[in-house]
């Protein structure tokens, strides 16, 4: 009796829950996501098939946020993205990656490659870089992992000092941020921050008066135009990044909200918030560390941020392009797609997250500047009119799993069959789709190559900026890219 009472629970188990899901799905008005199974079958599309049952699982949606309350409260655990440390600290699981994973590559094609190749290609048009990497908070703070950690100062990637002596070697000028990270924890301040991926607005400024010093020398302060600012503390206060990829149910925390005191940077002339300024003679390139403070959407503040401070301890105007986990790539990127090129430029300072130094290798691919800062990559001519093509999916992008910000974009590449209205050169078309909106993926992240889709399209920039949107782009895009208002499956 008994065994047939556990064999049945087994098979109710099995069965039941996609029977239970399908029906869902039916009832809801849509299909039946197990069916997308059956089609032509490749490793993309497995991947991508698996993706979209976590997505559409109602079980995945409406259990596993309480059942990981329960995890987490009563034993500390985590998931794929969170680790539980001591006292309160929530650690990144790729943060921890960096110091237990791969070695930092320093032979072939990798990041050192491409740091120096964007280097050169910067210097072949009068720009200087200096290089900004931002340790892991792994690697300053390892004692509040767990106990076994606890004597711990500091760790590194093994591979660490091998790759910062090639670049020395190779002559890109770095900052040195480890040292002062240090320096704040000896005197009994926290760098980090206990339930977020970020640094602490103290460390965040020194990083950025330590990154002044290093660039004055490059510019000669004379040359700059003079801007004074002004810093003004206002409180904040937030759950934190790591807290939020818990993913518990809503209205739920297990830890009170962080409260903190972040300086925000005003013109002392005008009394109006930072903003970046395209002609300055500094474009800093960053990620969300760069964005913490200035990112009301993170939830610490806004206009407070690195770039802010950085503008602050120059006395000048600066350039921005930020982009939330695409500091590697996407910000390259984004300089190539700008109609004024690098004009006016005299240095580029570019912060990167040390994580990305062991990320896929398509995020170090190189990224061709235009020729010259007086010749830029192609300028659409103004805002361009709406269009409506039929087209046929050639090739995908792809959010990574281990995504940890709560919005993107892809770029896929298409065929065009057909245009509907509007006016369209020959040749490839690039469409942005939203993949991931609040942690949660979207039915346009799971399009695979050779679906067929109606779309009408309006320019990506009268959308999203991408300059400070996060996007994924393995398409190797040119500089149009649209974006879908309306989209529809042809056939």
């Amino acid at each position: 009796m008994v065994r047939k009472l556990v064999t049945s629970l087994f098979l109710l188990l099995l069965c039941g829950v996609p029977i239970a899901q399908a029906a869902w799905e039916l009832a809801r008005g849509g299909h039946v996501q197990a069916l997308d199974i059956f089609g032509r079958v490749n490793a993309e599309r497995l991947r991508t098939f698996e993706d979209d049952l976590r997505a559409a699982s109602f079980l995945h949606r409406s259990v596993t946020p309480h059942y990981q309350l329960a995890l987490s409260r009563l034993f500390r655990r985590g998931n794929e993205k969170v680790t539980f440390g001591r006292d309160g600290w929530l650690y990144y699981a790729e943060d921890l990656d960096l110091v237990t994973g791969p070695t930092i590559e320093v032979e072939g094609p990798g990041p050192l490659d491409a740091i120096a190749d964007f280097r050169d290609q910067l210097a072949e048009r009068g720009v200087e870089l200096l290089f900004v990497p931002v340790p892991a908070k792994t690697m300053v703070v390892p004692d509040r992992q767990s106990w076994i950690t606890a004597g711990l100062d500091s760790v590194a990637n093994p591979g660490t000092r091998a790759f910062f002596t090639a670049l020395a070697q190779r002559g890109v000028r770095t900052v040195d941020l480890a040292s002062i990270l240090a320096e704040l924890r000896s005197s009994d301040e926290e760098p980090y921050l206990a339930r977020d991926t970020h640094w602490t607005p103290r460390a965040m400024e020194l990083a950025a008066a330590r990154t002044a010093l290093a660039a004055q020398p490059i510019l000669g302060l004379d040359l700059i135009e003079a801007v004074e600012w002004t810093a003004t503390p206002v409180a904040v206060r937030g759950a934190g990044d790591i807290a939020d990829m818990l993913r518990l149910p809503a209205g739920t925390a297990l830890f009170d909200e962080m409260e903190l005191t972040v300086h925000r940077v005003t013109d002392a002339a005008s009394g109006m918030a930072f903003e970046p300024d395209e002609s300055a003679e500094v474009l800093l390139l960053g990620d969300s560390f760069t964005r913490v403070f200035s990112d009301g959407a993170l939830g610490f503040g806004e206009s407070a941020g690195f770039g802010e401070h950085l503008a602050r301890e120059l006395g000048a105007r600066l350039d921005v392009i930020a982009i939330s986990g695409g500091s590697a790539r996407a910000v390259r990127e984004a300089v190539a797609r700008r109609a004024n090129g690098l004009s006016g430029k005299r240095l580029v300072v570019w912060q990167i997250s040390m994580r990305d130094l062991v990320g896929e290798p398509e995020q170090w691919a190189r990224v061709a500047l235009p020729v010259t800062s007086d010749s830029p990559g192609p300028d659409p001519g103004g805002p361009r009119s709406e269009l409506s093509v039929r087209a046929e999916i050639v090739a995908v992008s792809r959010v990574p799993a281990d995504f940890e910000y709560a919005f993107c974009l892809v770029v896929h590449r298409y065929e065009v069959l057909e245009v509907l209205s509007g006016e369209l050169a020959p040749g490839p078309l690039w469409v942005a789709h939203v993949a991931l909106d609040d942690f949660e993926a979207t039915p346009d992240g799971s399009l695979n190559v050779g679906d067929k889709l109606r779309m009408t399209l309006e320019d990506v920039d009268d959308h999203y900026d991408l300059e400070d949107t996060s996007w994924i782009d393995d398409t190797d895009s040119g500089f149009d890219i649209w974006f879908p208002t309306v989209l529809e499956q042809d056939g």
